[in-house]
């Protein structure tokens, strides 16, 4: 009997290429999406960090789409202490504050669920073990509620150092070991994709050129910044001027040209569609059947509505742009302000 059993197994593993290892997974390897908000609150919550903390750690948000890929869409940043034993303590009440906030600024639209949690820094220690444990033991706190595909809690880590000159960023999951004899776990890394769309590449873009206009701004005026703070009791006419070079200031006239830009090369593309589909009308171009599903579904994205309620909203949207602007740039006229009074006087 013996024998016949390991000749059946023998021509089995012939047959069907049995691997040589048996870790394998019930279901088909997550892949995780990043959008650039995410990294961006993690970054401004590292700088923003309570004196005598060395990294940060929060929950991260998303959904399971495509089958196997987590779409990380949205954070928030869990207050914690470590006790004098070095435990680490979670604060209860804010983590569900935060979570229930994030829940109604979703609305009534499909709500970001608890895909995992995230934490600065460039390894893992044994913290790391106490705040994926408390994640996935007290679900009922964490709101992370296991589901297929997603059973494990994701471990997105950024590594704020930059020690290589670059920004790391790597999601794991932990996965059992099967082949210790006791429970073991260990972080198996997913394949991470930076996913951008098309508002939040235009985002990034106008971001990209602000900080720029800033940095010429600062070359061209560092002369004149220069005097004025090196005199003691500076004029009137010399402060203003100090002021005026603010590169905080220079912001605003590069997000106008910013807008301007973005709204010429989006009649450019209106003039360009509309070229195509009057040259397809009149049978001087051979139409394509991926163009027409393409320009079909841009005009069924949004509802269509009549132009006075559009050239409403476009004007509240206006009024709520420029309101955000003036504000901005009377704090930042305070700020350099306080800063000339600060210097003057000490």
């Amino acid at each position: 009997m013996m024998r016949s059993v390991s000749r059946s197994v023998g021509t089995s593993s012939q047959q069907h290429n049995v691997p040589k290892h048996f870790d394998i997974l019930p279901y088909p390897p997550l892949k995780v999406r990043v959008h650039p908000v995410v990294v961006l609150t993690i970054l401004d919550a590292y700088l923003r960090r309570e004196e005598g903390q060395m990294n940060v750690i929060g929950t991260l948000l998303g959904t399971v789409s495509e089958g196997n890929v987590v779409d990380i869409s949205d954070c928030f940043v869990d207050r914690h202490s470590l006790t004098d034993e070095g435990l680490l303590q979670i604060i209860k009440d804010h983590h569900e504050t935060m979570y229930e906030l994030k829940q109604q600024v979703s609305g009534s639209g499909a709500k970001d669920i608890v895909v995992g949690w995230f934490c600065t820094g460039s390894e893992m220690t044994e913290l790391t073990c106490a705040v994926h444990g408390w994640f996935k033991q007290f679900n009922t706190v964490s709101k992370f509620h296991p589901q297929p595909p997603l059973t494990e809690p994701i471990h997105l880590m950024v590594n704020t150092t930059m020690d290589r000159d670059n920004l790391s960023i790597k999601a794991y999951m932990q996965v059992p070991m099967n082949m210790a004899k006791d429970a073991c776990f260990q972080f198996q890394e997913l394949p991470l994709e930076l996913f951008a769309s098309s508002s939040d590449r235009a985002g990034l873009s106008l971001l990209l050129k602000v900080r720029e206009a800033n940095r010429r701004h600062r070359q061209q005026h560092e002369g004149n910044r220069a005097s004025a703070l090196s005199s003691s009791a500076p004029s009137s006419a010399a402060a203003v001027a100090a002021i005026s070079d603010t590169p905080g200031v220079a912001g605003v006239p590069v997000i106008k040209q910013g807008l301007g830009a973005a709204l010429e090369k989006l009649s450019d593309q209106l003039n360009k569609c509309g070229a195509y589909v009057r040259s397809v009308l009149d049978g001087s171009e051979k139409a394509d059947p991926e163009i027409g599903r393409f320009l079909s579904k841009a005009l069924c994205v949004e509802a269509v509505q009549d132009l006075e309620v559009f050239e409403q909203m476009c004007q509240n949207a206006l009024q709520d742009n420029l309101m955000v602007v003036h504000l901005t740039s009377l704090a930042r006229l305070q700020f350099a302000v306080a800063e000339k009074l600060n210097t003057s006087f000490f």
